[in-house]
């Protein structure tokens, strides 16, 4: 008997890249994905997310600069990410 498991291709949607100064709350705004689960991470040092699996997560940085994070959107097999630059 052979098993065959098919998933839909994923959508991430990591929202606009934002502008703010450094100390100052902020929020991202990626969309929550149709299908699958999706996290956060950072692809650049000095910056924290702090809720990884929430799309609306705060973020916590140690200096002025670009700083580029993934929102990564994973449906069994298949995934899609986005990326957005946040500028302190």
């Amino acid at each position: 008997t052979l098993t065959l498991n098919f998933f839909e291709i994923p959508e991430a949607d990591a929202g606009t890249d934002l502008i703010s100064c450094l100390g100052e709350p902020l929020f991202l705004q990626a969309e929550i994905p149709a299908l699958g689960n999706a996290s956060w991470s950072s692809l650049s040092s000095g910056i924290s997310i702090l809720e990884p699996g929430f799309q609306n997560s705060g973020i916590s940085a140690t200096a002025t600069g670009n700083y580029l994070l993934q929102w990564k959107v994973i449906n069994g097999a298949c995934s899609d990410s986005d990326l957005v630059v946040i500028t302190l």
